[in-house]
This record gives C-alpha cells, structure tokens and sequence, in this order.
C-alpha cells in the first residue's frame, strides 16, 4: 500500500504552530511567574498599609484602652476595600496577652505557631519602654513619635478559616498583627491563569490559521505548474505557465526559469520534426532519382546510367555523413582532435585553392591574412567549416565579382572575415540562415542540402568558435568566424616589456 505523503501546507502550518508553541509558553510561564509575584507583593503590600494605618494613630501617651478603641475603629467592621482583615493585637506585658482581636484573628494567638524566620520579640528590652523619643516638627506643630518600630515581617498560615497573609508590626510594647485571607488572592490568580492560557491558546490557533492562509497563498503558483505540467504533451509543447504580479520574486524565478525550459524544448522539438521531415525529403530525392533510372533501365533492356547513379549516390552520402555529423554534435559526441598549429599558414594555403577556384569561375580573389597567430582547435574540422563558407562565397556570387578574405586579431580572439559579391540576404530570412535544410530561394536553384551553414556552426562551436553573419548589404555579404587564440614567445614578451616600461 502506497503511503500518503503528509502536504507541505499542512507541515508548515503544524510547524509554525510547534515553534509558536514553544515561544508562546516560554513567554506565558515568564509572565506568569512574574503576575504571581507581582500579586504576592500586592497582597504583601496590602497587609502591611492596613497595619500601618493603626500605628499613625497612636503616640506615646496613648494607653492599652486607646490602641483598642483606635484597632475597633479602624478594623471594627472585619471588611476593607481589599478584602476580609483579620487583627490580632499583642502587648508584651504579662497577663493581658491579647489587647484586641478580630472577629477573623486565630483566637490562640500567634506566639507559639510563628514560621521559623520570623522574629517577635515578646520581652521588651528598653528599660523604659514608654520613653518619648524626641518630638518631630511636621508643619508648624511637634508631634511626639512612637518608639521605634521593628521591619514588617511577613508570613502565611493556615486555619480552619482557611490560608492567611500576615504582617507582623512589632515595637518595644505591642505587636500588631493584620491578615488577609488569600481566597481572593488565589481568585485573582487562576483568572490571570486562565487569561494566560486562552491567551496562548488563541495565539497558537491564530499562527496556525495564519499559517495555513501564507501556505495555501505560497502554493497557487505551484498549483499553476502541477496544472501546466499535467497537460504538457508532445503536441502541446507551446503551453506556458502564467506569471501574476502576486507571485514572489522565487516563484517568479522559477515558473520563468521553467518556462525557458519548456520554450526550449518546444524549439528543440520543433526542430527535430522538421529535421526529420526535411531529412526525409533531401534522402528521398537522390532515391527517388535512382530507383527512376534503374526502372528506364531495365524497361528498356539496357545498362543503368552509371554516371548518373554515381551522382546521385554521392549526393546520397553527402547528406548521410552530414546528418551522422550533426547527430553527433547535438548529443556532444563529435570526436575533437585539438593540437596547436598556426591559422595563418593553414589560411594561407586555402587562400591559395580559394584563387584556383575564383579562376575557374571567372571571379577576383583577395586575401590579407595577418602573420604569427595561433590556435588550438581540430585542425580538420576547422578546415571543414573555412571551406564550406568559401564554397557559398563562390557559389553565391555574382558573375565577374569578388571573393575577399581577412584575417586579423583583436584581443585575444582570432577573426576571420570572408565577404563576396552576391545578392543580399533579406532580412527577415537573415535569423534563419544557420537553420538546417533551410535555404533561400536563390539557393534552391542551385545544388545542395541546406546542412552547410548549420555544419559550420556546429564544428566552430565544438571548438570554441563561432560563426555569424556580419552584414549583407549593397551587394556585399559578409560572415564571420571568432576564435580564441594563442599568444606567440613574442606577443608575450613584447606584453611584458610593455609592462615594465609602464612600471618604470
């Protein structure tokens, strides 16, 4: 059974979510953290306003009687705006333990059941505990100041009423003590909790979604390829993928980069039918032609036309050999036998044939061919294609005109220019002159395949060459071949003394 692979849309969307995830409850444990600490110190904070609420009530003169009365006026009602409060207030005077208590203070008192870390000292130690301390000036009138209250401690404990949170206010004489009930507390706690949860809970549901909407809106340009690249057929190699202003840079790349490729198969699928069609039809003619002749031959009772079969059979091998060459040149397996030789001797010697054959057909030849420069490339192969240019310089040439050849260098490349005096190419027909089978009208009435041109560019390229037509204008046609060259000993030197000089 085939698995079902898992869609790229849905991984991304659960991804996001895990990673989101992660980050989500990292920030709300954070958060959380501090809320409860936040709460505590509110709470803490609390507690300890209330109990400092009483003692800026009292002054030294006021007796046991007044720190009760001032406590009931105060704490009377059990209620604050904060919460439920429970007071319990110690003397440190044997025998009245406790001067006032709430109706919400634990009624055994605190003395025995203190948290270890909290500190009330019971036995006072100034000998004389009642002593003002100097008056202190607040406005215009001097106010006696309480003995020195000790730092507020705080504790938690538990009753049958439940948990509570106590400050204990302490000074030489009474111990103040004022709670709160942490039911609100932990009220207030598990609704930040829960606030917390549905808050992560709705981000992680949103990174998701959101997700899921980028995914699905990063897939429509793939969608437009899977649907072009299911109905992609031979027949329909025409067939393009869509490009919208919405689509990214990189899916825009891609559909533009598959586009090239499909344009370029059509191109190549296009070619190869009408190098099937047109091969068909060059070998069908020298066939045709001969199996015509064998036929008058033997109606006729008499020997074939040697000749003519002879011709024809060479025609026929010519286009064999051609299309065996070009077979090899498209699947990059042309045998290439590079060595170094000079250009300019192999030139020269064509040169030499290229003045026998302009004799022979009542044209002019001229040739400037610069000395000394070098190539690497199959010396065969580019004699092939220096021929085959010279051979349509010839045979497209005007009666009584010209054959020029040059060759020079620029730069670091080699050019070689042939131009002759034959009719101008049109222009519209000038982009399909390397085209296999392809042939203008003009060279329709005349011998040949419509493979030249195609070969010659063929077998420059193999050696790092190119053929191109310059120009066909005011009856002058002028082609091109540019290959890289070999610097000479002397070039070398001479560019190196150069350098010094300009060093110097």
């Amino acid at each position: 059974m085939k698995k079902r692979r898992s869609t790229f849309r849905l991984r991304l969307a659960i991804h996001t979510m895990l990673v989101a995830g992660a980050l989500v409850a990292t920030i709300s444990l954070a958060a959380w953290w501090y809320l409860q600490r936040q709460l505590e110190r509110n709470l803490d904070l609390r507690v300890s306003d209330s109990a400092q609420e009483l003692w800026t009530q009292l002054t030294p003169r006021h007796g046991t009687d007044e720190m009760r009365e001032a406590a009931a006026a105060i704490f009377g009602g059990g209620e604050l705006s904060h919460g439920k409060v429970a007071v319990l207030m110690q003397s440190h005077a044997t025998g009245v333990p406790v001067i006032y208590a709430s109706e919400a203070a634990p009624e055994e008192g605190f003395p025995d059941q203190l948290p270890s870390g909290v500190n009330v000292d019971t036995s006072p130690n100034d000998p004389n505990p009642l002593a003002i301390q100097p008056p202190a000036r607040r406005g215009n009138v001097l106010r006696p100041q309480m003995p020195e209250i000790r730092a507020p401690a705080f504790f938690t404990v538990t009753t049958t009423a439940g948990e509570w949170r106590y400050v204990a206010l302490s000074s030489p004489r009474y111990t103040v003590f004022v709670g709160l009930s942490t039911q609100e507390f932990y009220a207030e706690v598990r609704r930040a909790a829960w606030g917390v949860v549905a808050a992560a809970t709705a981000t992680l549901l949103l990174a998701g979604l959101g997700a899921w909407l980028l995914a699905g809106r990063a897939m429509r340009p793939l969608r437009r390829v899977i649907g072009t690249a299911e109905n992609l057929s031979a027949a329909e190699l025409d067939a393009r993928i869509p490009i919208t202003p919405s689509d990214d840079q990189e899916f825009a790349q891609l559909i533009a980069v598959l586009n090239a490729m499909m344009e370029r198969l059509d191109a190549s699928f296009q070619q190869a039918a009408r190098f099937t069609a047109d091969a068909s039809h060059e070998l069908q003619t020298p066939l045709a032609v001969m199996q015509s002749a064998l036929h008058d031959a033997l109606r006729a009772d008499q020997p074939p036309p040697i000749e003519a079969l002879l011709s024809e059979v060479s025609r026929l091998k010519f286009i064999t050999q051609s299309l065996l060459l070009l077979s090899q040149a498209d699947a990059g397996k042309l045998p290439i036998q590079r060595e170094r030789y000079s250009l300019s001797e192999e030139l020269g010697g064509i040169a030499e044939d290229a003045e026998a054959l302009c004799t022979d057909a009542g044209l002019s030849c001229e040739h400037k061919l610069a000395p000394g420069i070098e190539i690497n490339a199959d010396r065969a192969l580019m004699r092939h294609v220096f021929s085959n240019l010279l051979g349509n310089a010839i045979k497209y040439n005007r009666p009584g005109g010209t054959v020029s050849m040059s060759l020079r260098q620029e730069g670091a490349n080699a050019v070689f220019s042939i131009t002759n005096t034959g009719p101008d190419i049109p222009r519209e027909m000038q982009s399909r002159l390397f085209e296999r089978f392809f042939r203008l009208e003009a060279a329709r009435r005349s011998e040949g395949t419509g493979l030249g041109l195609n070969i010659a560019a063929e077998l420059a390229k193999a050696n790092g060459a190119a053929v191109s037509l310059k120009e066909s204008q005011s009856g002058r046609t002028t082609f091109l071949v540019t290959l890289p060259c070999l610097q000479s000993p002397s070039d070398t030197a001479s560019t190196n003394s150069s350098a010094s000089s300009a060093a110097r």
